[in-house]
């Protein structure tokens, strides 16, 4: 069983690799954007870096939904309306 259940990983090694300790910098140094290939219970889940089993357009469109019914639950429009929301200083 590899990472939350999956059965493969397929990593870009070109963009972490190096002779030295590859094992080392595959663990500490790969990042999300490095893996190319997901296989889940014998199913592709992504490959080339594109989700095969879930419409990724779907998947954001729910998230924004979610994300919209929170903040009219949370009743206070001012925590969207900051305009150093983004900022790492306030």
């Amino acid at each position: 069983m590899g990472v939350y259940g999956t059965d493969r990983l397929g990593f870009d090694v070109t963009a972490c690799y190096h002779p030295i300790m590859p094992v080392q910098r595959l663990v500490y140094h790969a990042m999300g954007q490095d893996v190319d290939l997901v296989i889940v219970d014998g199913q592709i889940a992504m490959e080339g870096r594109t989700l095969t089993q879930i419409s990724e357009e779907k998947v954001l469109e729910d998230a924004a939904r979610a994300f919209e019914k929170m903040i009219s639950r949370l009743n206070r429009p001012e925590v969207m309306q900051n305009d150093k929301l983004y900022e790492l200083r306030q």
